[in-house]
C-alpha cells in the first residue's frame, strides 16, 4: 500500500518593536498596537490513496486422483486372528472359535511326529555348536556316529564330493557323501553360528547338493509349533485371551500336517510359503502354554484334517475360498459374519492409498496411464473378484482382485475406488498419506 505523508509548514511569528526616546509631556495620544503575526494558512486535506485493484485470480489446475477405501488385512480365508480375539475376550471357547471359522470341522487328536524344516539352502560353509551333549552321525552307507565337545564349533564344508565336519583345528572329524546330521543328547540346544546364528530344538540335517548344502531341522511337531505360533499371533493375547492362541495353535498344527510335502528330503519352509518359524528364540510362555495345552489336536473334516487357512482382519466377514483362489470350493471355508473383527486396527483402513493415473497404469502393468476403474465383480464378503481397468488409449484390461492387491501392496481385496478431481495441494496430501 502506498503511504501519504502529509507536510507540514512551520510559520515563525515576527515581532516588532518600537523605542520611543525623548518624548516631551503633550497630550497622550493613541498608541497604535503591535501588529499581529498573520494567522498561518490552513493545511491541505490528506488525500486517499486510491485503492488498488486486485489481478484476476487464475483458476488451479485440478489433478485426477484414484483414491483406494477398503477394510482388512490379509487373503480372508479362514479364520480371522483379530476375530478369534474378540471372541475369546467376549468368553468363547476354543472349540466354539474354530467351528465358527471353520463350518463343518470337529477337533481330533492325531499320533505325534516329527517334522522337517528347510532352514537354508546353498550353504557354502556351515558353522555348528551345541551347549551340551551331542554327536554327528553320518548318513547313507556306513553310518557311523562321533561324540562332539560340548560348546566347541565345528565347521561344515563340500569337498571332494563330500560334506565335511571340520574340527577346530581343521582337522576331518567326520564326512559323508549325501548327508549328515548333529544330534543333541538330553536336553541340549543345537546353534547354527553360520549362517543365521540362531538355537534350534531337534537335531540339524546338513545335505549336500552339489558343492553347496541346504540345513533341515527335524524336530517334534510341538516344538515346532512352539516357534511357529508368536510369530503368526501375538504372545500378549494370552494374558487376556488365552483361547485365541489355543485356537491359533490347532490351526497351524492342522495347516502343517495338511500342507506339508509328501516327500523331498523336507517337509515345510520357515517362511510364508508355510509358516513362520523362528525357532527356539521366538518360544514364549504363554504361547508354549497353549501349544501344550491342545497337544496333537487338528482339526478335521469327514475325517481328513483340513488346511486351517488364518490371516489377520477380516473387516467385518470372511471369503469363499474359490473367490479368492481358483480352485475347487471347500465347504469348511465359507464365508462367515465376523463383527468381533472391528477391535482390529485395520477393521477399516485408516489410510487410503491414492495414485496418480500414470502410477496407477505403471503399477498394474498397462505402461500408460489409466482413465477408468470399475470393480465388476464381489464375492460374498464383499472383496473383489474382478475389476475392468481402462487405459488412456481405449485398452480395456480385466484383473482379478487378488492381482490388483499384489501389484499395488494393498491390505486386501475388500475396496472400493473412487476416481477424484482434486487440487494440487488435496493431491499431494492424499499421495503422501
Amino acid at each position: 500500500m502506498a503511504t501519504l505523508l502529509a507536510r507540514t509548514i512551520a510559520v515563525r511569528p515576527v515581532v516588532l518593536a518600537a523605542a520611543l526616546v525623548g518624548i516631551a509631556a503633550a497630550p497622550a495620544a493613541a498608541v497604535p498596537p503591535p501588529l499581529e503575526p498573520p494567522a498561518p494558512a490552513p493545511l491541505p486535506a490528506p488525500v486517499p490513496p486510491e485503492p488498488e485493484t486486485p489481478a484476476p485470480a487464475q483458476p488451479t489446475a485440478k489433478r485426477t486422483i484414484f483414491v483406494f477405501n477398503g477394510r482388512g488385512w490379509g487373503h480372508g480365508i479362514g479364520m480371522s486372528q483379530y476375530g478369534a480375539r474378540g471372541r475369546a475376550l467376549a468368553g468363547w471357547t476354543t472349540g466354539r472359535i474354530l467351528r465358527h471359522y471353520y463350518r463343518g470341522t470337529a477337533l481330533r487328536r492325531v499320533p505325534a511326529r516329527r517334522i522337517k524344516v528347510l532352514l537354508h539352502t546353498s550353504v557354502a560353509r556351515g558353522q555348528v555348536t551345541s551347549d551340551g551333549p551331542w554327536r554327528v552321525v553320518t548318513e547313507g552307507a556306513g553310518r557311523r556316529a562321533r561324540n562332539l565337545r560340548p560348546g566347541t564349533v565345528y565347521r561344515v564344508v563340500v569337498r571332494g564330493g563330500r560334506v565335511e565336519v571340520l574340527g577346530p583345528g581343521g582337522g576331518r572329524v567326520a564326512a559323508a557323501r549325501s548327508s549328515l546330521r548333529f544330534e543333541p543328547r538330553g536336553r541340549s540346544i543345537l546353534t547354527i553360528r553360520r549362517p543365521g546364528g540362531l538355537p534350534y530344538r531337534g537335531w540339524l540335517r546338513f545335505r549336500r547338493r552339489g558343492n553347496l548344502t541346504d540345513v533341515i531341522n527335524a524336530v517334534p511337531l510341538t516344538q515346532y509349533l512352539q516357534g511357529v505360533v508368536p510369530r503368526e499371533m501375538p504372545s500378549a493375547w494370552g494374558d487376556d485371551a488365552p483361547a485365541a492362541l489355543r485356537a491359533q495353535a490347532i490351526a497351524a498344527r492342522s495347516y502343517a500336517l495338511a500342507t506339508r510335502r509328501r516327500s523331498g528330503a523336507f517337509d515345510v519352509y520357515t517362511d510364508t510359503r508355510s509358516q513362520v518359524y523362528g525357532g527356539l528364540l521366538a518360544e514364549d510362555p504363554r504361547t508354549n502354554a497353549a501349544v501344550r495345552a491342545t497337544r496333537r489336536v487338528v482339526i478335521v473334516h469327514r475325517g481328513q484334517v483340513i488346511p486351517a487357512f488364518f490371516f489377520s482382519t477380516s473387516g467385518g466377514r470372511t471369503e469363499n475360498n474359490e473367490n479368492v483362489w481358483a480352485g475347487q470350493a471347500r465347504p469348511y471355508l465359507r464365508s462367515v459374519p465376523d463383527r468381533f473383527d472391528r477391535i482390529s486396527p485395520l477393521h477399516r483402513w485408516p489410510d487410503r492409498p491414492a495414485f496418480t493415473p500414470e502410477q496407477l497404469g505403471r503399477s498394474l502393468g498397462l505402461g500408460e496411464a489409466v482413465t477408468a476403474l470399475r470393480v465388476t465383480e464381489r464375492g460374498r464378503s464383499p472383496r473383489v473378484k474382478k475389476a475392468l481397468v481402462v487405459a488412456r488409449s481405449g485398452r480395456r484390461v480385466t484383473l482379478t482382485g487378488a492381482q490388483m492387491k499384489a501389484r499395488l501392496g494393498l491390505r486386501e481385496t475388500w475396496f472400493s475406488v473412487s476416481r477424484r478431481r482434486v487440487t494440487p495441494a488435496v493431491a499431494k496430501e492424499l499421495l503422501a498419506g
